[in-house]
């Protein structure tokens, strides 16, 4: 990570003297910079830096980094202080392996800062060490700002002044067989749980004489050619000059010396003393309170009041019981543990919990999903719920008219042929509805359009026109269910008191008076609960229904993009993980609070509601 801003740096200021990294366990950290007041340029002739060139060269330094690892915020600027003879820069950054966006890498350089365990089983790390940087060849690297390509003449032969060669801590050197263990299979690198390796690969950076990395553990091997201080945490290297070929689109190639830090660190992790704090004082106030309840006696009341004896008594039902939790447990409260991605800069080797947590406090997901211009966030809450609230608000309608029209029908054959037939729909999938509506709505002899070519009107292209499309998915959404729908609304009216509707018949109701005054009230207690229940769907939509009615058409986007929609996009996009769970997130938290609010103003009103 310090590299990175070290690179940065380096590429923009001649000034440089030297540059102090500390590499956090995952990677991330600091970079604190000298940038020397006055210093001589090529020609000998000093040259004074002031503080405005300085702030707008850490301006540069960070857009490098955004432009180098496609992602904003990874490089920060923590202070800037003047002194007598230099200024005093220093930096922060996320986690340096994820810098250049390719192998070629970038402005700041090739970075790898990996579990030995994994680094041995990738072959583009170990032809990096074994193939080039132990025999003297440097590897062609692309400047993605400059569009600057530097090919080294030694990258295939070797070049004795370039080699490096692998050494302990205490500088003995590894001879060819103990190089050859390191990096085999059932090396130290693959059996050491605890290692880490950090790569590091740096081009043409003037005025740097010299970059220090410090690491979170205890060196054990490291390789530079150039290395003037080693201690057990740090080391401290210098450059080396080599030969390269400069090729810049529409310019002639330019062959100069350019200088390069080189090398890499094998190390031991230290122990995460953070997290066994948290542990230890966990554990001390959970023994804390234990003593408590012993001493006060908490523990033995409990094993003898009556609930610990219906517990007991009924021991065989808790057990039946226990598979249930269990269940609901692993398969609905576990997988929430994954809304952390929402947090996170999600890669799919570094897995969830390996990710590195997202800029602006872990907010940053969400805050690109109302920001970002590419997002359409707004769009597809707007599709998403506009869809929701028409099926919310016919959807109510319909069930509740056709549950009274059959309350009125009397018990025979009729009333049931016709429920039956109300509830068919339900149970026909979405893909056969999906052909029927096709065969209804196709451009080319579909019914519909067949009906208005006979009344002399052009066809209507509908898998082309979004317009139609709130309202056919309303339609068939409402045939499918409305029958289905009714069922519970038809158990609330045949559980109203009959009595009520001969008490309304004396008084003088007519079948609409008996429906507002005695229906209608006989139901709120069920339209309380369904109303929570679809209140809480306002932001969610039935993906299997646009999925297939939609047909994949992209012509169809501006009406149908719903987040639903979004997410199944995104299932084989690993880098949308992140984004996609900031808006499932959203969408769940927004459903929980229309639940929450709509209950709470139904039991206000007397109106019985789902808790």
């Amino acid at each position: 990570m310090i590299l990175i801003l070290t690179i940065i740096f380096c590429l923009l200021l001649s000034s440089c003297t030297s540059i102090e990294m500390n590499l956090k366990r995952d990677g991330s950290g600091t970079l604190d910079l000298k940038i020397a007041k006055v210093y001589k340029d090529k020609d000998g002739i000093e040259q004074t830096y002031s503080r405005e060139e300085v702030d707008e060269v850490v301006k540069d330094i960070i857009n490098a980094a955004e432009v180098d690892s496609g992602m904003e915020d990874r490089v920060k600027l923590k202070r800037i202080k003047e002194y007598d003879d230099y200024y005093s820069v220093k930096l922060s950054f996320m986690r340096i392996q994820y810098l250049s966006q390719s192998s070629t890498g970038g402005d700041l350089g090739i970075y790898t800062y990996k579990d030995s365990q994994d680094f041995i089983q990738e072959y583009d790390s170990i032809s990096l060490l074994q193939d080039y940087w132990l025999y003297g060849s440097y590897k062609s690297l692309i400047k993605l700002v400059t569009n600057t390509k530097y090919s080294f003449k030694n990258a295939r032969f070797g070049d004795e002044n370039a080699k490096i060669t692998p050494k302990y801590l205490d500088g003995t050197e590894l001879n060819s067989e103990e190089i050859t263990d390191f990096f085999s299979d059932n090396g130290p690198l693959s059996k050491n749980k605890k290692g880490k390796i950090f790569t590091f690969f740096i081009v043409d950076i003037e005025g740097l004489e010299s970059i220090t990395f410090n690491f979170s553990g205890n060196i054990k091997v490291y390789a530079s050619k150039n290395v003037e201080n080693v201690t057990k945490s740090s080391i401290t290297v210098l450059p080396v000059s080599q030969q390269a070929t400069l090729t810049v689109v529409d310019k002639d190639p330019e062959i100069k010396n350019v200088n390069c830090f080189v090398g890499f660190v094998y190390f031991d992790l230290a122990p995460n003393y953070l997290l066994i704090g948290i542990l230890s004082t966990l554990g001390a106030i959970l023994l804390t309170l234990m003593i408590i309840g012993i001493i006060k006696g908490s523990f033995k009341r409990f094993f003898k009041s009556k609930k610990f004896r219906v517990i007991i008594k009924n021991y065989d039902l808790y057990l039946m019981l226990l598979p249930s939790m269990v269940f609901l447990f692993l398969f609905a409260y576990l997988p929430m543990g994954g809304v952390i991605l929402a947090f996170k800069n999600y890669k799919i080797y570094d897995g969830i919990w390996g990710s590195e947590w997202a800029s602006q406090g872990g907010l940053k997901n969400f805050i690109d999903l109302f920001t970002s211009p590419t997002s359409n966030f707004g769009k597809i809450v707007a599709n998403t719920f506009i869809l929701a609230f028409w099926k919310f608000i016919f959807g109510f309608l319909i069930a509740i008219v056709l549950a009274v029209l059959f309350s009125y029908l009397k018990e025979g054959l009729f009333k049931k042929s016709v429920q039956t037939i109300s509830y068919f729909p339900y149970f026909i999938s979405w893909v056969v509805i999906s052909t029927i509506s096709y065969v209804i709505l196709a451009t080319d002899g579909g019914t519909i359009n067949k009906i208005l070519i006979f009344f002399h009107h052009e066809p209507i292209n509908f898998y082309a026109s979004p317009k139609y499309w709130r309202f056919i998915l309303t339609f068939t959404a409402m045939w499918k269910t409305a029958g289905y729908s009714t069922i519970v609304y038809l158990a609330a009216i045949s559980g109203i008191d009959q009595s009520l509707y001969e008490a309304a018949k004396i008084d003088g109701a007519n079948r609409i008076g008996q429906l507002f005054h005695v229906t209608i009230p006989g139901l709120l207690p069920v339209l309380g609960i369904q109303i929570v229940f679809s209140l809480g769907n306002l932001v969610k939509d039935d993906f299997d229904q646009i999925y297939t009615m939609v047909r994949g058409s992209a012509l169809l986007r501006d009406t149908t993009d719903t987040i639903g929609m979004i997410v199944y996009e995104n299932i084989s996009n690993a880098a949308a993980y992140s984004s996609t769970a900031a808006m499932g997130m959203l969408q769940g938290l927004v459903a929980l609070i229309l639940v929450v609010v709509s209950n709470h103003i139904l039991k206000k009103h007397d109106i019985q509601g789902a808790y």
